[in-house]
């Protein structure tokens, strides 16, 4: 009965370690190293022959993209404004001041997209090396957050986006009553 069993146990443990031709290119390096690997525990070689760990495929890794700057905006407002001026230059001048703001903030903010990440970071001056844009100024931390965080979103107008809008998890609750987080309790 003893030598049934361990013929039975070896012939099995043979069969358990056979692979098809056709599933030899699904496997991958793990998976090859780890079923070479033997054990000097027999119960442990046993248990990993019959519940072998699933195999985690690669996470996908995607290019770090960076949004282009577009002065459009900032032009809109800065050709009304120069217009107003030749007929009276208090009005115009709230209008150019928030024009030359865009401008400004549109040459040297970056909207930077990762695997994982959405962060803002500032261009340095005349180049396209990206730096840290600091700690935010209003609930404080740095300026990326985690997708995996974000509540939700919305584009405003949705026709030609102007301003993007999210609502992220990441931020201290502590925190939430401060900036813009205090518009979601009017109806956000």
């Amino acid at each position: 009965n003893i030598m049934k069993l361990l013929f039975l146990l070896f012939f099995s443990s043979v069969a358990w370690g056979f692979v098809p031709l056709t599933n030899v290119a699904r496997l991958n390096t793990k998976t090859v190293t780890s079923t070479a690997v033997h054990s000097s525990n027999p119960f442990e070689t046993l248990l990993q022959k019959l519940a072998p760990p699933p195999a985690e495929p690669p996470a996908p890794k995607f290019p770090k993209v960076v949004v282009p700057p577009s002065p459009a905006l900032g032009v809109a407002f800065l050709v009304p404004s120069l217009a107003l001026s030749t007929v009276s230059l208090v009005p115009s001048l709230p209008l150019l001041l928030f024009s030359v703001f865009l401008l400004i903030q549109t040459s040297r903010v970056r909207f930077v997209f990762d695997d994982e990440t959405f962060s803002l970071q500032n261009a340095k001056p005349f180049t396209d090396e990206l730096e840290s844009s600091g700690e935010n100024f209003v609930v404080g931390g740095e300026n990326s957050w985690a997708y995996d965080s974000f509540v939700n979103w919305e584009f405003f107008p949705r026709a030609f986006p102007i301003l993007v809008y999210f609502k992220e998890t990441q931020t201290p609750e502590e925190k939430w009553s401060e900036g813009p987080g205090s518009l979601d309790k009017v109806g956000g």
